[in-house]
């Protein structure tokens, strides 16, 4: 399916682990001008979800990095961890998180209802060229696993004054765990990362 896209490649990164493959990726786009997404292969994407997460860029300067609501099918075992008055056998979304208390201005903009995060898990991020050059990548080395994502969103507002800002037009599924769990069973390093041109 890669080959009927011609602004989309195929990466293949030997080292296990979320944070080595985003770095994988982002060493073959980091010379190019366009935005950047970070999309994880265990998500199922909703009607204009792309769209939204522009359009947060494209209002303020001064978002770094804009994301959606990551909402886990209804079972989960983990969404009254983030959303402690919810009911499991509803869908939820838990980027506003009660366990991550990373809800920094809930009326950073009250007429589109866009909320200023501390902290955003990086499943779906759609970021700035500009801050992502910065910063340098993920750090794999120091931040295994989901930690990365954390000191990720810390340096984007300590060292590049920018914004993680949360759209809820944005709608993308997060089948959590899903690629480890295959990963696991077939007990293969690979990695794979689709990169793409988001200008156009």
């Amino acid at each position: 399916i890669v080959e009927t896209f011609s602004n989309v490649r195929l990466v293949t990164e030997p080292c296990a682990g979320f944070s080595h493959a985003v770095n994988r990726g982002l060493r073959e786009v980091r010379d190019f001008n366009d935005l950047i997404l970070i999309l994880n292969n265990d998500t199922v994407v909703m009607p204009d979800w792309m769209e939204e997460l522009q359009f947060v860029l494209h209002k303020h300067d001064s978002a770094a990095v804009a994301v959606p609501r990551q909402v886990l099918p209804a079972g989960a075992d983990i969404i009254r961890h983030h959303v402690p008055g919810a009911m499991n056998t509803y869908e939820c979304d838990i980027n506003l998180s009660a366990h991550h208390n990373n809800v920094l201005d809930p009326e950073f903009d009250v007429a589109d209802c866009l909320v200023e995060l501390s902290y955003a898990p990086l499943f779906c991020a759609l970021i700035r060229p500009e801050v992502m050059r910065a910063l340098g990548g993920l750090d794999a080395r120091n931040g295994a696993h989901y930690r990365s994502d954390w000191v990720f969103s810390d340096e984007v507002r300590r060292l590049t004054g920018g914004r993680v800002i949360y759209t809820p037009h944005s709608k993308v599924y997060h089948m959590q765990g899903t690629s480890t769990r295959i990963w696991t069973s077939n007990q293969q390093g690979s990695s794979f990362v689709l990169g793409a041109n988001l200008s156009k």
